[in-house]
C-alpha cells in the first residue's frame, strides 16, 4: 500500500497549488469591484478656435484647436491631434482623410492645414490621444468657387492590408489555441486510455499558440491607445480601462498557473510507460487544468465586454 500513498499526497499538493492559482486570480480580479462606483469619464475638453482660408490653396483651411483637461482649467500639451470628417449631405460617400495638427508655441493649441475634397457642410471629428483620450465633433461650412467632392457611391474604402491579415491571424490563432487546450483537457478526462504523452504534447502546443498570439494581441489588439506589453501596463484615463487591465492581469496569473500544471503533467507523463494509462495524479492535474482553462475562458468573456465599453467611451 505504500506506493499508493505517494501519488495521493502529490495529487493533493497539486490540487492545492491549482486552487491557490485560481484564488490568486480571483483576488486580482476582485480588485475591480471597488471601481463599480465610477466617476464620470475624464474626456479632454476640445474647442474649435479658428477656421482660416489658406493663402493659395482654395480647397484648404487652417484649423486651430484648443485642448484642455477635463476640468477645462489646464491646457494639454504633448497630445496627438487628428482631424477627419464626412460631408453632411452624402455621409461616408465623401470622406475627409486624416490630417495631423501640430502643436503651436501656445500650450494646448494645435494647428494645421486640412484639405477638403470640395464645397459643402462638413462634419469634422477631432481625435485627441495622449494623457487624455477622446474626440469632439464640429460643423464647418466650405464655400467658394469649388467643385463638389467626388462621391465613392457603392465603393466603400476598406483600409485592409497586411496589418489587417496579421490581426485576423492573431485573433483566430488565439481562439484555436484556447479551443485545442480545452478540447484536449476535456477529452483526456473523458477518455482515460489516451496516451499521457500525446495529451501533454497537444497541451503544450495549444499553450504555445495561445501565449504567442496573446503577446501580440496585447500590443496591437487592446482598446488602449498605446497598447500593452509585459513591461508596459499603463492604465489610460478611459472609462473601464482599469477593469480591463486588471482582468487581463488576472488572466496572466491563470496562464502562469496553467504552465506550471502542464509542467507537472509533463513530468508525470515522462515517468510513466508510453502505453500505460494515466495515473491518479495525472488525472487530478487534468482536473486542475480544466478549472484553469474554464477560468481563462470566463476572463476572456469579461474582457470582451470591457473591450467594447472602453472602445465606446474612448
Amino acid at each position: 500500500m505504500a506506493p499508493e500513498t505517494v501519488p495521493v499526497v502529490r495529487g493533493e499538493r497539486a490540487a492545492l497549488a491549482g486552487r491557490a492559482v485560481l484564488a490568486a486570480a480571483l483576488v486580482l480580479a476582485s480588485a475591480t469591484l471597488p471601481a463599480l462606483g465610477h466617476e464620470l469619464p475624464t474626456f479632454p475638453r476640445v474647442r474649435l478656435l479658428s477656421v482660416l482660408e489658406h493663402p493659395w490653396e482654395p480647397a484648404s483651411r487652417i484649423l486651430g484647436i484648443e485642448v484642455r483637461d477635463p476640468s477645462g482649467r489646464q491646457p494639454v500639451a504633448g497630445a496627438q491631434v487628428f482631424v477627419s470628417g464626412l460631408e453632411r449631405e452624402r455621409g461616408s460617400a465623401v470622406r475627409l482623410g486624416d490630417h495631423w495638427l501640430a502643436p503651436t508655441p501656445q500650450p494646448g493649441v494645435y494647428q494645421g492645414e486640412v484639405r477638403f475634397p470640395g464645397r459643402g457642410l462638413w462634419d469634422l471629428t477631432v481625435t485627441v490621444r495622449g494623457q487624455y483620450v477622446g474626440e469632439a465633433h464640429f460643423e464647418v461650412a466650405i464655400a467658394g468657387d469649388l467643385p463638389r467632392g467626388v462621391s465613392r457611391g457603392g465603393q466603400p474604402e476598406l483600409a485592409f492590408g497586411w496589418r489587417g491579415w496579421m490581426l485576423l491571424l492573431q485573433n483566430w490563432g488565439h481562439l484555436v489555441g484556447f479551443g485545442v487546450w480545452l478540447g484536449t483537457t476535456a477529452l483526456a478526462l473523458l477518455s482515460p486510455r489516451l496516451p499521457p504523452l500525446a495529451i501533454v504534447v497537444l497541451t503544450w502546443l495549444a499553450l504555445a499558440v495561445g501565449v504567442a498570439t496573446g503577446f501580440t494581441k496585447m500590443e496591437h489588439g487592446t482598446p488602449v491607445p498605446r497598447g500593452l506589453s509585459l513591461l508596459q501596463w499603463e492604465v489610460p484615463r478611459i472609462f473601464f480601462a482599469r477593469e480591463y487591465v486588471f482582468t487581463l492581469a488576472a488572466k496572466h496569473v491563470l496562464i502562469l498557473g496553467a504552465l506550471l500544471v502542464t509542467a507537472a503533467l509533463t513530468r508525470e507523463a515522462w515517468r510513466r510507460h508510453p502505453e500505460a494509462p494515466p495515473g491518479r495524479l495525472f488525472r487530478r492535474l487534468l482536473l486542475v487544468n480544466l478549472g484553469i482553462v474554464l477560468a481563462v475562458g470566463g476572463a476572456a468573456a469579461v474582457m470582451g465586454l470591457l473591450h467594447a465599453i472602453v472602445l465606446h467611451f474612448g
